[in-house]
């Protein structure tokens, strides 16, 4: 039988063509046939398969985004080796050979954030204008870089000493631009004043990261700069020789049903060490009774955590219910507003900051039910605001909100400004000038997320 795929040319030679390459043979009848085909030498080009086992030169690069982004939206206990190693399409064993840990992964994320923001603002210091330049530099970075205030701020207390050290120094040069900035326009303040406005001004900067962006970003980062400005303009209260405020939160020795002594002590070590952290041994120990006492009091952590959530949010509403009910103008009702949250802050610092941290290990309905609440006390606060200054629009208005409420959770849990013995008349001026913020400029459409 003929060849199919070809038979030779009257001169017995083969096309070039011809493929597979196969064996002419003639039988005895002088016919050609084609044996099995002869297989051709391997090309080592065409058919070498590619090497899974080499390593892409960016692994550690593409581990550390990944890294940044799970430990921003999900946190540092909810977030594993495996969770990481699946979105870079690798083995989790793949990951111990760039990094010895999941404590490791997070210190090296937090420093490479902070190092990133570092070259930028440095950059930005040694333009012509550098006041400017770095304000505006630190906006673009808090709204890019929604996730690094949240694990810095938030996830670095799961990181070993070295390296919250490291984060430390980090954050201290970061503010260190900013004093630089404030000494620039306010060459008359002390080296205190300027200390305390550059961490307030840091607050207002980072605050995106804590709620949902509603405005375009070039409209939220010309609101965001203003806000800075506002804040590095605040008439401050003249320094006064009192001795710092105390907060009366926390400490077994506090005077108190024994129920009472549980939920601080539990609001203390929820804020200081993190929900998971935390044991019922711990809280039982540190409100000097035995673990299983606890019990007694609560069926279990988790409840312990909501009923100090729905606390907070009582006294919330109370406050915001407090000082913008009756027929009070809308500027003394901002005035006794901010004070009102101000003093909150400043006498249960870890209840007004654990809504913050430890809301997302809220069982479901709990944490709506907070988020609801947060966000309608937001909306009422912005709209009293509205009618003190009916040019601002609603989107912005929340913004400055957000910005206000962010400088004081922070700043009551700060020890550069604890120590200030006008602590409270202080952040009262600084929520003030954030609330005058000049507005923009531009119309402000729809929100956008």
């Amino acid at each position: 039988m003929f060849a199919i795929l070809g038979a030779p040319s009257a001169g017995g030679t083969i096309p070039v063509d011809a493929t597979p390459r196969s064996t002419w043979h003639h039988d005895k009848k002088g016919l050609t046939v084609a044996l099995a085909p002869r297989p051709r030498p391997a090309d080592p080009v065409r058919t070498a398969q590619p090497d899974h086992r080499r390593r892409p030169r960016n692994r550690r690069a593409a581990v550390l985004a990944a890294a940044f982004d799970a430990f921003a939206h999900h946190g540092y206990h909810d977030t594993s080796m495996a969770d990481i190693a699946r979105a870079v399409h690798i083995t989790p064993a793949a990951l111990y050979r760039h990094f010895r840990n999941k404590q490791h992964l997070l210190g090296q994320c937090v420093l490479a954030g902070l190092d990133e923001a570092l070259i930028r603002l440095d950059a930005a210091a040694r333009s012509p204008h550098a006041d400017d330049a770095v304000i505006t530099a630190l906006v673009e970075i808090a709204l890019t870089r929604r996730g690094l205030p949240r694990l810095w701020q938030l996830e670095s207390r799961h990181l070993g000493r070295r390296d919250r050290a490291a984060v430390l120094l980090r954050a201290t040069r970061i503010t260190g631009h900013l004093r630089r900035a404030i000494r620039a326009r306010r060459p008359e303040l002390s080296g205190a004043q300027v200390e305390c406005l550059s961490w307030c001004a840091l607050s207002v900067a980072v605050s995106p990261a804590y709620h949902r962006v509603e405005l375009p970003s070039p409209v939220a980062a010309r609101v965001l700069r203003a806000a800075l400005w506002a804040v590095v303009a605040t008439d401050l209260p003249e320094p006064s020789g009192g001795a710092a405020r105390t907060p009366h939160s926390g400490g077994a020795e506090q005077a108190g049903p024994r129920r009472e002594r549980i939920l601080a002590e539990a609001t203390r070590l929820f804020t200081r060490h993190g929900f998971p952290e935390v044991s019922i041994h711990d809280i039982g120990a540190a409100a000097g009774v035995t673990g299983p006492a606890v019990y007694h009091y609560f069926d279990s952590k988790a409840e312990l955590l909501d009923i100090i959530v729905r606390s907070h949010d009582e006294s919330i509403v109370r406050l915001v219910d407090g000082s913008t009910g009756g027929d009070r103008p809308p500027e003394v009702a901002l005035d006794a507003l901010t004070r009102e949250f101000v003093r909150f802050g400043a006498e249960d610092p870890d209840l007004l900051a654990i809504t913050v941290s430890e809301s997302r290990h809220l069982p479901g309905a709990a944490e709506r039910r907070y988020r609801t609440i947060r966000q309608h006390a937001i909306a009422r606060w912005a709209r009293t605001l509205i009618a003190a200054r009916p040019e601002l629009a609603p989107p912005v208005a929340r913004m400055l909100v957000r910005a206000l409420t962010t400088v004081v959770i922070e700043a009551v849990r700060n020890p550069r400004l604890t120590r200030r013995g006008d602590l409270v008349e202080f952040l009262v001026a600084v929520g003030l000038s954030i609330q005058r913020t000049p507005a923009t400029r531009h119309r402000v459409t729809a929100p956008v997320t």
